[in-house]
């Protein structure tokens, strides 16, 4: 028997963390989510979500006065065609930040529901048959000393990670050779088999981003995320 969706709610959930955290052009003083939940008429409902910095309170106003209303009685099968509707729909908007935080969470929210109406895991629902996924830890913020980051990577390797990622951009960004220099203490502390990736959060231009690469390079950075994107 097929369903319609007949409810959408949005939620705002966040956790505080420590104080002083800080990344190249922010300081981090909660980690939270907007979480959307889609149920159908004989009630199984889809997750989905996407960060906070993503837009929070805009976020989720965007999803129940410009999503729901046309998602209420759809198929929650037609995932593909929903999401061409609502690119197209909100072109006014923007077609990234804001409005693509919002379309992720509903879209991710609908590949959910229509898994559990076919009771599959969403890796099978995409043709796939790999039981586990790669995964790296993450931390090393701008804010630590050389010490804390030298620690807090040996610490992820500790715990059995083979990647790890840390952060670049001390002090806004404005002192790319400390950088590098604490990038390297950083692989002489973890040694030459882990794979370390780095995240600038946006601090750089392109030129400085290519020039800190191009120092950091025979550190052997598997990836580099500064510039809305990541440069191998």
């Amino acid at each position: 028997m097929s369903q319609k969706i007949k409810k959408i709610a949005v939620h705002l959930v966040s956790l505080p963390v420590a104080a002083g955290l800080a990344d190249a052009t922010r300081k981090v003083e909660s980690v939270g989510y907007t979480v959307v939940r889609i149920t159908t008429d004989q009630g199984l409902e889809g997750m989905g979500l996407t960060y906070h910095e993503m837009g929070g309170e805009a976020t989720k106003a965007l999803i129940l006065n410009n999503f729901v209303p046309k998602l209420i009685d759809c198929d929650p099968f037609a995932t593909e065609a929903l999401w061409e509707q609502f690119f197209h729909y909100l072109r006014g908007v923007g077609r990234k930040g804001l409005t693509f935080g919002a379309l992720s969470a509903v879209d991710i929210a609908l590949w959910d529901l229509k898994g559990k109406i076919l009771g599959l895991p969403l890796f099978r629902l995409l043709g796939g048959n790999k039981t586990s996924v790669p995964v790296y830890a993450s931390g090393g913020w701008t804010s630590y000393s050389d010490d804390q980051l030298v620690q807090e990577a040996q610490s992820m390797v500790a715990q059995g990670y083979q990647k790890i990622k840390v952060k670049l951009g001390v002090e806004g960004g404005t002192k790319p050779r400390r950088d590098i220099e604490r990038m390297q203490k950083v692989r002489e502390a973890i040694g030459p088999e882990i794979d370390l990736l780095v995240d600038a959060n946006n601090c750089w231009d392109a030129a400085t981003a290519i020039q800190v690469a191009n120092n950091i390079r025979d550190m052997r950075v598997c990836k580099f995320f500064c510039v809305n994107g990541s440069i191998a």
